[in-house]
């Protein structure tokens, strides 16, 4: 397995003049990107075209609670109960421990863990991986797109696993796709409760207040200490929130507050 320093110098092998050309036209596509959702389309058209799958994710790593994380995958490939459950164990997926601890590169779960080992895990079928039939994915961490949290990039197949032409390809593009994905989110008003009002107008200007301090991960005890209101008032400003937004509890508020405080 490839580490940082090594991550960014390849053999040319299997890595011909059509993939530079391919790589190029992607990048290019990416530095004219002006939003988050251009930035998601161009990077699922360009690895659709470079590395095909049937799924392509963008995971933001927004906090230290898996429920501050934001996931944006193929429009309704995942259902909310699977979404739930690979946030709330992430890192019960091969590959998370080990970009946890060092940044090794693009890399495949068949590099880490046995075929047998990985299908048979709760993991794979819960987290909508069997029953989509997603068998190999392959992975990398987008460097420098905060100093404190963390992008990574996937794409997930049903049949052939990744070769190294592929985990090439990936890791050429990965550090492009981080500044641009930087460049947009700096680009963006920084998350605050008058921006959270500003996109759910129907909130009160407090529960907007308590919206942000969810979507930071604080729960609903540190948000009573912050405003220096009680938890029962907390509680209610919660559940007037998830009532209004027609959300099923507050897990669910949290992804959905986070994905359109970062989408605009």
């Amino acid at each position: 397995m490839r580490g940082v320093a090594e991550s960014d110098s390849f053999s040319p092998m299997g890595f011909g003049l059509r993939d530079y050309q391919m790589l190029l036209k992607v990048i290019g596509n990416l530095y004219a990107a002006s939003t988050l959702a251009e930035v998601q389309e161009v990077t699922r058209e360009g690895l659709a075209e470079a590395l095909p799958g049937e799924v392509y994710d963008l995971v933001l790593f927004a906090g230290i609670l898996p429920e501050s994380d934001v996931f944006f995958s193929n429009p309704g490939t995942y259902t909310e109960e699977e979404m739930r459950y690979m946030l709330k164990n992430v890192t019960q997926h091969p590959l998370v421990p080990t970009f946890l601890k060092s940044d090794p590169g693009a890399t495949s779960i068949s590099q880490l863990v046995g075929s047998r080992q990985w299908w048979s895990s709760e993991f794979f079928r819960e987290s909508g991986y069997q029953r989509l039939g997603l068998k190999h994915e392959l992975a990398a961490l987008l460097p420098g797109v905060s100093p404190t949290n963390s992008a990574a990039v996937s794409v997930l197949r049903t049949k052939k696993d990744f070769t190294e032409r592929d985990r090439e390809f990936l890791n050429r593009l990965r550090p492009h796709l981080g500044r641009v994905l930087k460049q947009t989110l700096l680009a963006r008003p920084a998350p605050s409760p008058s921006l959270v009002q500003q996109i759910f107008p129907q909130l009160s200007e407090r529960e907007a207040e308590v919206l942000y301090w969810i979507t930071e991960g604080k729960q609903n005890r540190e948000v009573a200490d912050i405003l220096e209101r009680s938890l029962n008032t907390v509680q209610e400003h919660v559940e007037n929130i998830i009532r209004k937004l027609k959300m099923e509890n507050r897990h669910a508020l949290a992804i959905f507050a986070l994905r359109a405080l970062l989408q605009g």
